[in-house]
């Protein structure tokens, strides 16, 4: 089966939906799927001139580029093959927000695949691409809403967009893929429910490891550094922490779009800055380190399509703390993997909870791996795997 996987970012780009992707590639390619991706030769959306709503006052700001930005998305190969997937990539010429705009994907022809599996929310080339296409179409949205931080102008075009093209994206596509139950609440309210499966992210077996803890207890975030991520929430609630477990670190690992600054400067301001451990751009087997190495995994986001880190922590056997969002909280149940929490308060709380119960955190540590198995790329693979079959049965 040929599938042409579609997204503006892929490998060495760094981020959820870039991972997600590339782990189904490899994945299909393993079991025989001849794949292709077609994406940007962007690594982050900084890379392309454009331009975007700005923080303050709802105006519309004029995007430049750094020449070492450019330097490191011209390195990339216009054709390549990685792990048996090949990746063709295409220049984009300008930016809408974060949706990048390449011409080359408005004439490109995908009817030679089987399938076309198209990723992103408020993308434009991918919806180009699913509109022009005559084969059977999977989306994936895997994000269906706009970050709480963005302007009131943004949510209110948001919105405009929800109603209009996605709408008619959803009318287009023959199958739809919601990762978690909000996602597929929310695209039934729009009536499409008949073609809408539900299909979780999977996890990579390089996760599923052996526990190697720190003699020090430590703590560990990963992800983006922004503020809708809750880092800071993290930092204030750490001096609480450390009253409790005086020898204990945090890492916070990533990569810095824009707010590594006040996170710096809120560590100082409340004394814990020589306690914190700031990564920028780890490497994935530095990562790998972290995981293993972790007594517990804080995931504080306000805002997430799924929640990729908390469920390699819990591959990991790292048990996890996970705030009560409609997003995120459907990853662990309270008290088994780990805790839910709503505050700061109750995050310094329950983090010391953990750390000071050796019996629960042997328990919690056992049940977080366990559970995980469910999410293994062997199983997940094979459910997308049985939606494109269908569709190449029905054609």
């Amino acid at each position: 089966m040929k599938i042409s996987q579609v997204y503006a970012w892929y490998y060495p780009s760094i981020g959820g939906i870039q991972s997600f992707i590339q782990n189904l590639s490899e994945e299909l390619v393993k079991l025989g799927c001849d794949v292709a991706v077609h994406t940007t030769d962007s690594l982050q959306p900084h890379d392309i001139p454009g331009i975007t709503l700005t923080a303050q006052r709802d105006r519309i700001a004029r995007l430049r580029v750094t020449k070492n930005l450019l330097e490191k998305r011209n390195s990339l190969p216009q054709r390549e093959i990685i792990s048996g997937v090949k990746v063709e990539r295409h220049h984009p010429n300008f930016r809408v927000g974060l949706s990048p705009v390449t011409p080359e994907f408005f004439t490109m022809n995908f009817d030679s695949f089987d399938v076309m599996h198209v990723h992103g929310y408020i993308i434009i080339d991918a919806l180009v691409s699913a509109f022009k296409s005559k084969i059977p179409v999977v989306y994936n949205p895997h994000d269906i809403d706009i970050a709480p931080s963005n302007t009131h102008l943004a949510k209110v075009l948001s919105n405009l967009y929800w109603k209009t093209v996605q709408r008619a994206l959803f009318k287009r596509a023959s199958t739809i893929v919601a990762n978690t139950n909000y996602t597929y609440n929310k695209i039934c309210s729009l009536g499409v429910n008949t073609k809408l499966v539900r299909i979780p992210n999977g996890v990579a077996k390089v996760f599923f490891q052996k526990k190697e803890l720190c003699e020090e207890p430590t703590l560990l975030y990963t992800g983006r550094w922004v503020e809708d991520k809750g880092i800071q929430d993290i930092i204030s609630a750490f001096p609480a922490i450390l009253k409790e477990s005086p020898d204990c670190r945090l890492y916070i690992v990533g990569r810095d779009d824009g707010y590594g600054t006040e996170l710096k400067k809120l560590a100082w301001e409340l004394g814990v800055r020589q306690r914190i451990i700031f990564e920028e751009n780890a490497s994935f087997k530095r990562l790998l380190t972290l995981y293993r190495k972790s007594h517990l995994f804080i995931f504080p986001s306000v805002y997430e399509g799924f929640g990729q880190s908390p469920m390699e922590a819990m591959a990991s056997g790292t048990p996890v703390l996970i705030r009560n969002s409609r997003m995120t909280s459907h990853l662990i149940k309270d008290g088994v993997q780990g805790f839910v929490f709503r505050d700061q308060r109750e995050l310094a709380k329950k983090a010391v909870l953990i750390l000071k119960n050796d019996g629960m955190w042997n328990e919690m540590s056992e049940n977080a791996k366990r559970d995980a198995q469910k999410y293994s790329w062997d199983t997940i693979v094979k459910k997308y795997l049985k939606v494109y079959s269908e569709l190449t049965q029905r054609e």
